[in-house]
């Protein structure tokens, strides 16, 4: 069953966010996440992951790699601390710089 295609909101924070931190593209092994701007993709503009690479990486690591995911500043627990942040994050572009920054000192 195809999925519905939905309207992008206007809260455009995460990927104001996302381009900005970019951490996924700088730490993935192989680069197939693509460093520069979004291009256009199924009628919408996106990050297009290289999905051939990467799988073929996981058979030569022998299991998935998931850097991306563990560099992600959205992938931290569920707490208090990261909820705050999270939430910094949709406030200014100065906070999404300032909650970068803590995201480096504190995880690299």
């Amino acid at each position: 069953m195809p999925l519905v295609k939905d309207e992008p909101g206007d809260d455009r924070t995460v990927i104001d966010f996302c381009t900005i931190c970019r951490k996924c593209a700088v730490n993935c092994p192989v680069a197939a996440i693509p460093a520069g701007e979004r291009t256009p993709i199924d009628d919408g503009l996106r990050w297009a992951i290289d999905a051939e690479t990467c799988f073929r990486y996981w058979n030569v690591i022998g299991t998935d790699c998931a850097t991306c995911i563990r560099s992600c500043p959205y992938s931290h627990p569920d707490s208090l601390a990261h909820n705050l942040v999270r939430r910094a994050i949709t406030t200014s572009p100065v906070a999404r710089r300032a909650m970068l920054w803590l995201d480096d000192v504190f995880y690299g």
